[in-house]
């Protein structure tokens, strides 16, 4: 394929139904910059661990994309199945968060994004994920790990960022996660992120795309320590 921007990996696992789905994606920078004879085919991207559930078959591929987004040709790259991820101390799960969490528009205060055939019909504009204030209990140099199982049906050229946020002084706890365009099944996003300040908690922000439709399908908060490394492996 000419004029590679980017290598697409995608984590595919199967669904009940036994067929193979995207899970989770990450993108891996090409250095089309270079000159041809200098430039290193991407052979792999690595997925955090915890996208990952134990016993659970996988495959990863990847797809290069030009600089429009066009997709060259797939490839699949590894085949296994899941183990568990080293994981610490679950502060906050929910399996139903659609009922459990509340989802409000604005930085602070604000309404309740609406409900709507069982998905958030968001408008795009700020909108944050809260959590109980008892999660972030800790002291300073706490490192979190979330799992969020997401849902969402957008425009095709833009998506939505996240990040974790403390309100006040403001301060992301991590750099932007991006959604993916357009139409999709619920699909994995894992971030982590070390408190700066003992009082410090955080909401998940959203916000930088068009109107959609979301349904948070899992949460999962896990306190993973001071002081403690993030895995490197995917695998």
């Amino acid at each position: 394929m000419d004029a590679v921007e980017r290598v697409r990996g995608e984590l595919w696992r199967k669904d009940a139904t036994g067929e193979w789905r995207v899970f989770a994606v990450k993108d891996a920078e090409y250095p089309f910059y270079l000159p041809p004879s200098e430039r290193k085919p991407v052979e792999r991207v690595e997925f955090h661990p915890a996208c990952f559930d134990e016993g659970v078959p996988y495959r990863i591929t990847l797809t290069p994309l030009d600089f429009n987004g066009r997709r060259g040709e797939t490839r699949v790259v590894e085949e296994g199945v899941g183990r568990a991820c080293p994981g610490g101390e679950v502060v906050y799960k929910s399996d139903d968060p659609m009922h459990e969490m509340k989802f409000m528009y604005g930085l602070e205060g604000g309404d309740p994004v609406p409900v709507k055939d069982g998905f958030y019909d968001y408008s795009g504009r700020n909108a944050r994920l809260v959590f109980p204030k008892s999660t972030w209990d800790g002291p300073a140099g706490t490192r979190f790990r979330y799992v969020l199982d997401m849902t969402t049906e957008q425009g095709e050229r833009r998506s939505w960022s996240m990040t974790m946020r403390n309100p006040k002084p403001v301060s992301n706890g991590h750099n932007r996660l991006y959604t993916m365009p357009g139409k999709q099944g619920s699909m994995r996003y894992v971030a982590e992120l070390k408190k700066s300040y003992a009082n410090y908690g955080y909401y998940l922000l959203f916000r930088e795309g068009p109107a959609g439709r979301i349904r948070f399908d899992k949460v999962r908060v896990e306190k993973l320590g001071v002081g403690v490394k993030s895995p490197t492996a995917g695998l």
